[in-house]
């Protein structure tokens, strides 16, 4: 393990990141023992109290575990657990719906080819059930379990579709996805996407991927359409 002295300037951060770079690296692999404070401050020619900011950075994302009377620990980690930390920032930050829209678009194309080509018929079942909720829903004054049950439907979809990574971006983004789906259908009502759910369900049960991704496709065009029509009308009464 090569260590880099430390600069005088900004003494925490470079700390945090060569540290992080060795957990990221797996120099430092899951379960291990890290040096020490006093050896890292030796190691990196810094204070003790700027390695101890440092780990306890590394703490709060996840990535280590102080254990009292035993030492430092590199935690089990994933992509999530770097990503989460940011959730918080994006959900103050990343506001704009059409901005979303273009995401979700991206992702769930994939997702429903995907699920088209791999679902198994307990998935499809799954999807269906979730369908089948939204279509009982939708006629109730409930507006919060309508959405829940759409963000099911979707996750429903991304776990039919047999890849982890986008099983993970939708859940880690679920915070973000659940407020989208909020404002979308406060603003247009349930009723604008209902159908096209209906018509991803029939192309995943038909297994064709082109056909899934096409639906998916005119409903998140058209959501980002109404959208931007939503936005205008109110950006004129602002103004």
């Amino acid at each position: 393990m090569e260590i880099q002295p430390i600069k005088k300037q900004s003494v925490t951060d470079q700390a945090f990141d060569q540290i992080l770079r060795f957990i990221v690296n797996r120099q430092w692999l899951p379960g291990e023992k890290i040096p020490s404070e006093n050896e890292l401050a030796a190691s990196f020619t810094v204070s003790r109290v700027s390695i101890r900011a440092a780990l306890q950075k590394l703490i709060a994302l996840g990535l280590l575990d102080a254990r009292v009377g035993e030492g430092t620990f590199v935690l089990k980690t994933s992509p999530a657990h770097y990503f989460r930390s940011l959730i918080p920032t994006m959900l103050l930050t990343y506001r704009d719906d059409r901005d979303v829209s273009e995401l979700r678009r991206g992702i769930e194309i994939e997702c429903a080819m995907l699920a088209a080509e791999r679902a198994t018929m307990n998935e499809i079942e799954q999807i269906e059930a979730a369908y089948s909720r939204m279509n009982v829903l939708i006629h109730c004054d409930d507006l919060a379990e309508y959405i829940a049950a759409d963000f099911t439907f979707h996750l429903s979809i991304a776990k039919a579709s047999h890849n982890q990574m986008l099983v993970d971006v939708m859940t880690i983004l679920k915070d973000i996805l659940y407020m989208h789906y909020t404002d979308m259908i406060k603003a247009m009502g349930p009723e604008i996407g209902f159908d096209y759910h209906g018509q991803i369900l029939e192309a995943i049960k038909a297994r064709s991927p082109e056909q899934a991704a096409e639906n998916v496709r005119k409903m998140m065009n058209c959501f980002i359409g109404q959208l931007d029509a939503y936005q205008s009308v109110k950006d004129n009464k602002d103004g």
